[in-house]
């Protein structure tokens, strides 16, 4: 059996008991990743059973599932078999994730190559994507301190990525609010990490870019070459998001594209016309302008005039 290096929480017997579904196993201390067999996966999640099921996504489904030994609930994604593509980003995510250590990175328990399948299975985040949470479908508006705590906490993990991470800068190259999970108490999980590169190894110009349609920088889109000024770039967008409520395509609006509608508003920082309506008075009017302050500057299409994701953190964490 394989493993490798990751790491497992340590808690008081007052974090255990506040916790929710898989919440409590964000890492502390040094463990192993694990190399599960087929019969465990399968045992765990019902063998892929529909009442299982969470979500679909572009190279493979996400299953929920509970490891019975050790009781932990944990999210599988199993990769479809016939995706080239997905056998890259699979095993992409094991390279990276088997180095990161971070309260708003998604954790690694293990993964499954047992007769061709390619399956990972991850900490199982509580509260569902930052992009339901935006969703004109859900029902609950989330409230502004949920958003900035939201926001901050991706800059937290990017940060990390980017110029803490012990092994080499990584670039995310998908930041989006389907890949942002969130735990009961709105800290995000910066999730799927199938395009994500060290630095050193996205040099090389991507021949077809598969990143999302509306979150991809003007110079990636160019040159297919991705930095660390693509990923603050996506950042920006989701701010954007979560400022506005809007998506970042949206056919049923006059101006499908969220970014060339709000780029004059950036400008002179209208934050009247840019707020999400719903959420009516209850908001702080500095952090709401800092983050606009900052989005603007992630936005810039020159990606020399962008802020580091260092210092947009600092803008944004405020009070």
């Amino acid at each position: 059996m394989a493993y490798l290096q990751v790491f497992t929480p340590v808690l008081s017997q007052q974090d255990f008991d506040k916790r929710c579904s898989g919440c409590y196993c964000k890492t502390r201390n040094a463990q192993e990743i694990r190399e599960f067999k087929l019969a465990e996966i399968e045992e765990a999640t019902h063998s892929f059973s529909q009442a299982n099921f969470l979500s679909e996504g572009g190279f493979g489904n996400v299953f929920k599932g509970i490891l019975l030994e050790q009781g932990l609930e944990v999210a599988v994604k199993r990769h479809k078999l016939k995706s080239t593509q997905g056998d890259k980003e699979f095993f992409a995510e094991i390279k990276v994730l088997s180095h990161t250590n971070h309260e708003n990175v998604v954790s690694l328990v293990g993964y499954c190559t047992e007769n061709g399948q390619r399956i990972l299975v991850y900490e199982y985040v509580c509260d569902g994507t930052l992009a339901w949470h935006l969703s004109a479908k859900n029902s609950t508006v989330l409230s502004w301190p949920a958003r900035h705590t939201i926001a901050v906490g991706i800059a937290k993990a990017l940060r990390y990525l980017h110029h803490e991470c012990t092994q080499g800068r990584v670039i995310h190259r998908d930041i989006r609010p389907h890949n942002i999970l969130l735990r009961h108490d709105f800290t995000p999980v910066v999730g799927d990490f199938g395009l994500a590169k060290w630095e050193n190894d996205s040099a090389a110009p991507e021949t077809t870019l598969v990143a999302a349609t509306g979150y991809v920088a003007p110079e990636y889109g160019a040159t297919g070459v991705a930095t660390e000024k693509a990923d603050v770039y996506s950042f920006g967008i989701v701010l954007l998001e979560i400022i506005t409520g809007r998506r970042a395509i949206d056919l049923s609006c006059e101006q499908t594209s969220l970014v060339e509608w709000a780029r004059p508003k950036l400008e002179v920082r209208d934050a009247k016309s840019l707020l999400d309506p719903r959420l009516g008075t209850d908001v702080d009017e500095y952090q709401i302008q800092c983050m606009i302050h900052a989005a603007a500057f992630c936005l810039q299409e020159d990606p020399s005039r962008r802020l580091r994701i260092n210092q947009v953190s600092k803008n944004i964490k405020t009070r």
